[in-house]
């Protein structure tokens, strides 16, 4: 009967689910409103709450089954039922598209900036080139704690308000509001503020919160997170001036520590690192044409070790010089360092005679550090060096 009933009466059934998604979204959004947060956070908690719940399912064939609902109206409430859960993902995904067209928005935050904003509104901020921080999760403590070190002043912008009382009790310059609000972005100084910080997860918030500060502050530098490189290059058409895309780092990171394993030199990795950053994160575009070269210099320097000999008194090398031993010409080894006592000496003098309990340390092929062993201790250092 369900499909019939659709069919059969089709405004009837729109109407209804008209009116449950329209009812239901205000509830919800109203109950976010007396919560005490921002206007578009009641209208996105509303969206996302306006489908009619499972319970509601039991409810109906209960009121069935007391004769409260007829058999036409329980079909007409299931069909509108159905239809407000296929709707709902779809509003949910428009709903941060839609609160940012919404002009008449920036006027209702006015109208209602909620207890808890009111509550953790910065009163009388004074700060001039400050850093305000968007976001306190891990990435907005660490920046905290180093500007707070460093003695750069600053402002946190957060919306869990729990962690804002609590963090205002340790004395950190915290407050709550929603950085897609003009007026929040007002009251942190942002026309007066050096550097924008936005870490928050919401890919439409970070957007917009880019392109509000830009607006406010021209001369603003703006840095915001991402979670995925497939945002970057909208957030630097918005305004911002550096996008951390956390999935390219995270790949970056990963390929340096994988070359540094082949002995692949610190400067050519950077090179890399800075290719990447420089094209905006477009992955590892022209490695493959280094790839060669690179795999090339990591075989052969694969061949080079790095040993350590450390002196006993009986040792040929106690009181001669790294001169007057001249590895390199007799062996092909380099002395690159000698630690004596605990002390390192990357630049060991070659005129100061070796003593007891000296470790050198030693840069070359396998079979030449061999021969070097039998110079300095010597005996062949198979093992135990």
């Amino acid at each position: 009967m369900g499909l019939r009933l659709v069919l059969g009466h089709p405004f009837t059934v729109l109407g209804l689910a008209a009116a449950v998604l329209l009812g239901k979204a205000l509830l919800g959004g109203g109950s976010v409103l007396l919560l005490g947060y921002p206007v578009r956070s009641a209208i996105l908690g509303g969206l996302a709450l306006a489908q009619v719940g499972e319970f509601s399912f039991v409810l109906s064939k209960a009121g069935q089954g007391f004769g409260l609902l007829t058999e036409w109206g329980s079909s007409a409430f299931l069909s509108a039922s159905v239809l407000t859960l296929l709707l709902t993902p779809f509003l949910i995904q428009a709903g941060p598209g839609l609160t940012d067209r919404l002009r008449v928005l920036e006027r209702l935050e006015r109208w209602f900036p909620g207890r808890r904003y009111r509550e953790y509104t910065p009163e009388g901020l004074a700060l001039k080139d400050h850093v305000i921080i968007v976001g306190f999760g891990l990435n907005g403590r660490h920046l905290a704690r180093v500007l707070k070190q460093v003695g750069v002043p600053y402002a946190i912008l957060e919306m869990n308000g729990e962690t804002v009382r609590r963090m205002r009790k340790q004395g950190e310059p915290i407050y709550f509001g929603d950085v897609t609000s003009v007026e929040v972005l007002e009251h942190l100084g942002v026309s007066r503020a050096r550097l924008l910080t936005v870490a928050i997860s919401d890919p439409t918030s970070v957007q917009r919160a880019v392109r509000l500060a830009r607006e406010a502050n021209p001369k603003l530098y703006i840095v915001a997170r991402t979670r995925y490189a497939v945002q970057v290059d909208d957030l630097y058409r918005l305004g911002a001036d550096e996008v951390i895309s956390e999935d390219v780092e995270t790949s970056i990171e990963i390929f340096a520590r994988v070359l540094r394993r082949y002995q692949v030199p610190r400067n050519v990795i950077g090179e890399q690192i800075n290719q990447i950053r420089r094209e905006r994160y477009e992955m590892l575009r022209d490695m493959a044409a280094s790839g060669q070269t690179l795999g090339s210099l990591a075989g052969a320097l694969g061949a080079v070790g790095v040993e350590s000999f450390r002196l006993r008194a009986e040792s040929p090398a106690v009181g001669r010089t790294l001169r007057d031993l001249d590895l390199r010409t007799q062996t092909g080894v380099t002395v690159i360092a000698v630690i004596r006592e605990g002390q390192v000496r990357s630049s060991p003098d070659p005129a100061a005679p070796l003593a007891p309990g000296d470790t050198l340390v030693c840069i070359g092929a396998a079979a030449d550090i061999e021969r070097a062993g039998a110079l300095l201790v010597g005996e062949e250092p198979a093992g135990g060096r």
